[in-house]
Formats: C-alpha cells, sequence, structure tokens
C-alpha cells in the first residue's frame, strides 16, 4: 500500500503531507501505548481458556477507555498542541482526531482476538479491509479531483479503518464473549504486565514516531511531508529486516532453549552476513546511482528534497544487520537488556535529533534516525556477545554462505524451468 501512498502525496503536496503525517504519527503512538497497557496483556492470559473471557472483557474496557481519553485530550487540546508544533492548521486535521480514532478502535482489538485464537484468515481479511479501502478510496478521490488536503486523507483514514473493524467484528462476533464477574486478583496481573510493558511501548513511540514531531517543532510542514516521503521508501529496509526476524526469532529462541550454542553462534553469524550482503550493495547504488532523478520523477519535482533525506537514512541499514541483535536479545528472553538497550538508543536518539534537527531539518531527523541504529547496533550486539560468542568477522565472513545460497536457489530455480 506504500505505493498507492504516492499518490496523495503527490496531490495533495508536502506542506500538506506533512501535516496528515504529524497526525498519523501521534495516532500511531496512541495505539502503540493502548496495545501494551491493554491489549498485550489479553494476548498473554486470553490464551489459558478459563481465563478468556475475563482477560477480553478487561482489555476491551482498558483499551477503549485509554483510546478514549486520549482521542479527547487530542481534540480538545489540538490548539496547544498546533501551537507546540508550529502549525496553525494542525488544529483543524486533528478535529478529525476522534473519528480516526474510533475507525482503529475495533480493528486493533480484534487483531489480537486474532492471534489469541491463531486466525490467520481473519487477520488477512482484517488486513485486506484496511488496505484494500484505502487504495479504493485514493483511486476514487484521484479520478474526481476529490483530495486537496490532509483533512481528506483523514476521513480516508477513518472510513478505511472503520471498513476493517467492521470486518473484524463479522469475524469474532460469536468468538468474543465477556464477564461481568472479575477477579481482582487477575486484573491486577493484566495491570501490572500492561504497566510493565508500557516503559517498552514508550520507548519504541520515541524510536518510530518521535523522529516526525521533533521534526515538526523546528521545521515546517512541507520538510515534515519530504521527511515523510523519504522514509516511506527506507521503510523497505525495515520490511527486509521483518522478513527476516520472522524466521531468526523463532529459531534463535529454540537453539537457545536447547542449549545449541555451537549452532546458535552460526545462526546469528548467518543473519549478520546474509543482511549485510543484501543492504550494502542496495545502499552503495542509492549513493552513487540517480537517486535524485528517480525522486524527482515520482513526485514531479513536488517533494525536492526527499532524496537526500533518503540518502542520509539509508545509512542506517549499513548497521542493520548488527541492530538486528536487539530481536536476539528477546528471542533470549533477555527482557532486561533489550529493554535497556532500546531506551538508551531512543534517548540518544531524541538528543541526537534535538541538536541536528535546528540546523539541518530533515536531513537533521535522518541523521538522528542513524544515531538510533547505530546505537542499538553497538549495545545489542555487546550484550548478545555475553551469551552468544559469536565473532565480527565471523559474521562478515558469512557472505560466501549468502552467495552460495543464492546460487543453490538459482540452480533450482532454472532446473525447475527447464524440466517444464
Amino acid at each position: 500500500m506504500g505505493f498507492a501512498l504516492m499518490l496523495p502525496q503527490k496531490m495533495i503536496g508536502p506542506s500538506q503531507w506533512g501535516i496528515y503525517g504529524t497526525a498519523q504519527a501521534i495516532l500511531t503512538s496512541v495505539f502503540m501505548l493502548s496495545d501494551s497497557i491493554a491489549l498485550q496483556a489479553m494476548v498473554n492470559f486470553g490464551v489459558i481458556p478459563e481465563r478468556r473471557r475475563e482477560a477480553l472483557t478487561i482489555s476491551a474496557v482498558t483499551h477503549l477507555l485509554f483510546c478514549a481519553l486520549c482521542g479527547a485530550a487530542v481534540y480538545f487540546g489540538r490548539g496547544v498542541i498546533s501551537t507546540i508544533l508550529n502549525e496553525p492548521q494542525l488544529a483543524v486535521t486533528l478535529a478529525y482526531f476522534p473519528l480516526v480514532v474510533l475507525g482503529f478502535l475495533l480493528r486493533t482489538y480484534f487483531l489480537k482476538v486474532s492471534q489469541i485464537s491463531i486466525d490467520t484468515r481473519a487477520t488477512f481479511y482484517i488486513e485486506v479491509a484496511w488496505s484494500g479501502t484505502t487504495v479504493l478510496l485514493i483511486a476514487a478521490g484521484w479520478m474526481r479531483h476529490a483530495i486537496v488536503d490532509a483533512n481528506d486523507m483523514m476521513m480516508i483514514s477513518a472510513i478505511s479503518s472503520g471498513v476493517s473493524s467492521v470486518i473484524g467484528l463479522a469475524f469474532h462476533w460469536r468468538n468474543v464473549r465477556f464477564t461481568s464477574t472479575i477477579n481482582r486478583a487477575n486484573a491486577l496481573q493484566m495491570y501490572r504486565l500492561g504497566l510493565a510493558q508500557l516503559g517498552s511501548a514508550v520507548t519504541m513511540v520515541l524510536q518510530t514516531q518521535g523522529d516526525i514531531l521533533i521534526l515538526k517543532r523546528f521545521a515546517s510542514s512541507a520538510v515534515v511531508g519530504n521527511y515523510d516521503a523519504a522514509k516511506r521508501f527506507f521503510r523497505g529496509f525495515e520490511a527486509l529486516r521483518d522478513a527476516a526476524v520472522l524466521l531468526i526469532y523463532p529459531a534463535v529462541a529454540k537453539l537457545a532453549a536447547e542449549r545449541r550454542r555451537d549452532e546458535l553462534v552460526k545462526l546469528v553469524e548467518k543473519m549478520i552476513g546474509f543482511m549485510a550482503t543484501a543492504v550494502v550493495p542496495i545502499v552503495l547504488v542509492i549513493w552513487l546511482g540517480p537517486a535524485d532523478m528517480l525522486f524527482a520523477w515520482i513526485y514531479k519535482g513536488k517533494y525536492d528534497s526527499a532524496a537526500m533525506i533518503f540518502k542520509v537514512l539509508s545509512l542506517a541499514a549499513l548497521v542493520l544487520p548488527f541492530s538486528m541483535n536487539t530481536y536476539v536479545l528477546g528471542a533470549l528472553s533477555e527482557a532486561r537488556q533489550y529493554f535497556r538497550v532500546t531506551f538508551v538508543s531512543a534517548i540518544l536518539a531524541v538528543v541526537a535529533m534535538w541538536i541536528f534537527v535546528p540546523m539541518l531539518g530533515g536531513e537533521g531527523a535522518a541523521l538522528g534516525v542513524v544515531v538510533s541504529y547505530l546505537s542499538l547496533a553497538i549495545l545489542a550486539t555487546r550484550s548478545v556477545l555475553r551469551t552468544v560468542p559469536f565473532t565480527i568477522t565471523g559474521a562478515l565472513g558469512r557472505w560466501r554462505d549468502a552467495f552460495n545460497f543464492v546460487a543453490r536457489t538459482w540452480r533450482g530455480v532454472t532446473q525447475r524451468g527447464s524440466r517444464r
């Protein structure tokens, strides 16, 4: 869906897109915090059959109250927020905030219910309803020339998330059963878990949304629009990382549980080596290739600084293979080390942005992201080395394994093709 968003980006321009991006950063922060406080505990305790109704009820009430309070706070405080972020038009856009919160409310809840039930079919259709409706509304708006500002994008977000919520309700209304009797000890146990996870959630909010909000504090909405356009391209690296983590995380957890240390060392080294082999050539192409011409062709000159911002962001990908050790920490159940690493990294990133953004604008925010990934890479790698004694030279030397893997895969594909 990222490519579909290029169309409205061009239609409304960088200034209005920056306003919309700022509103979305606030919205995402609210639901990330609600996930930690209310919804994740539902997954932890809802998998126990005798506690499922209670978990569904407590999380539903907490999720509803938290999102309602945050939505009201943003709505009634929109004037103050727009003053802090130096954008008078943001107050108008945030007037739509409660409507978008309402749209996402059931969507996020039912996605967690799907997770409890291990219902991948429901998850797929909930996601497709959201992305598909968004694409259809954008296409309709483009044909009618009806998407002109950030407010129109907020309405699209509200409608598409609302459709997704309805699909979630259609799948789960028979499975979700609430209870009127709540065990006080069980409720406290869930809330303690939620509060314990809140620190990590705040850290993640700072890392993933803090750049937009800090940038908006010091720069114009047009700069934020350019930065958001560049960051959407950078998410290609993050998607590559997330795909690898889906395979690495359970494998690390399994090997660690079975105390197969030698295999664990090889796995971590291959993770780093394979990822480095993938991202380093891409970063070289970004810096040596015609990135400026590409952005100019896509956005027709409207996002003139996005290419340079993307180049700076791409530097963070160079340390992405080592920053993936944060997920290794999680798979090793090193919860305290994981929190320390991510917390320190988030603080360093915020400090870096606070220093660089006033001087460099969007490029300064991108440097903050580079600092975040670099600190994650250093701190997480040091922590993992205490348990998994791999070597940096051994990890980087795994590029040969990566090339051999690609060669074997390619030979297999071509041989199957020739047999046909």
